[in-house]
């Protein structure tokens, strides 16, 4: 088994890579959990498969995401702002 620490762009990336290899990863992060309604989303998209995803399906991932030419203000996951929330901790 092999740990890979973050879930941001690089970690996913190593964990892909690893798991293309046929390593068996465990990805780690710090902080919250997506809310049940998103993930619950996210496992129908995984139960679907990629040749079956329409439009409908996805549009849950890019809500609340804005771009312009000045960037994008604040890089939302799974359409949640849930990785910027206060843990209370």
């Amino acid at each position: 088994m092999i740990y890979v620490v973050g879930s941001g762009p690089a970690g996913v990336s190593c964990a892909v890579a690893l798991m293309q290899k046929g390593v068996r990863v465990t990805l780690l992060d710090s902080g919250l959990e997506l809310d049940s309604t998103r993930s619950d989303q996210l496992v129908n998209l995984q139960d679907l498969g990629p040749e079956n995803w329409q439009p409908k399906d996805l549009a849950f991932l890019k809500e609340q995401t804005s771009a312009s030419i000045d960037g994008i203000p604040l890089k939302h996951a799974f359409g949640s702002d849930f990785p910027y929330r206060d843990p209370g901790v």
